[in-house]
């Protein structure tokens, strides 16, 4: 009996220490987000420069760090609860063995006592009990997966603005004057990539494919936009 009073307490604690793990990172996550924000808006029209962007490559960075921290407590949640679900598994189905060997053991004259009414009812409530905590560690193992799931799109997307940011990074320190030669003050992307499109066209004009020119030009314009 004392086994299964700790067994069950077991996944509660469970996701009792993940709940608050979490709500800490978020706390955290909220601080280290309101920061990039006070980047940009420190930085509002000069977000090409190399101070800029070296203060939002930090600002990333602490947000990455975070981030990968949320995802890896959700793997081990996972984790956790796979081996519970297993667990109460394996606790029910050896409850469930018992009963199948009291009932077999038991002559029908003995099944009408209340010793033996005692022990199959004892027997039933343990297989509920664990049947019952694993359906509940499998809804966790779920709802683990699905939070791993976003918190992984969330640092993909994270890492891809870290990537491009450093792209601009490294332009403003190669530059003379310290700033992204790709990106605006604004930190906008510049309209560099559609002058070259503009000259090609003008290239292929020249060259005598001029059939689709117009067709061909407008898309590619579509697509940088």
């Amino acid at each position: 009996m004392p086994e299964r009073v700790v067994s069950t307490k077991l996944i509660l604690s469970g996701e009792k220490e993940y709940r608050a793990a979490v709500q800490g990172i978020n706390r955290e996550m909220k601080v280290l987000d309101s920061e990039i924000k006070l980047v940009d808006s420190s930085f509002k029209g000069q977000a090409n420069t190399l101070a800029a962007l070296q203060a939002k490559n930090k600002a990333l960075n602490d947000v990455i760090v975070k981030q990968t921290e949320k995802l890896n407590i959700e793997k081990q949640s996972i984790e956790k609860t796979k081996e519970l679900q297993t667990q109460y598994a394996a606790q029910a189905e050896a409850a469930r063995k018992k009963l199948d060997d009291l009932n077999k053991s038991t002559d029908e004259a003995t099944k009408s006592t209340d010793e033996y009414k005692k022990k199959a009812e004892a027997l039933q409530k343990e297989i509920s009990r664990n049947e019952e905590a694993e359906q509940k560690a499998a809804k966790a193992v779920q709802n683990h997966t699905e939070k791993a799931n976003q918190a992984q799109v969330k640092l993909n997307d994270l890492n891809r603005e870290l990537n491009n940011n450093k792209k601009f990074l490294g332009e403003a320190e190669a530059s003379a004057d310290g700033c992204a030669k790709s990106i605006d003050e604004f930190g906008k992307e510049t309209e560099q990539s559609k002058e070259a499109i503009s000259e090609l066209s003008a290239a292929l004009a020249a060259a005598g494919v001029a059939a689709t020119l117009k067709e061909i030009s407008e898309a590619l314009i579509a697509c940088v936009q």
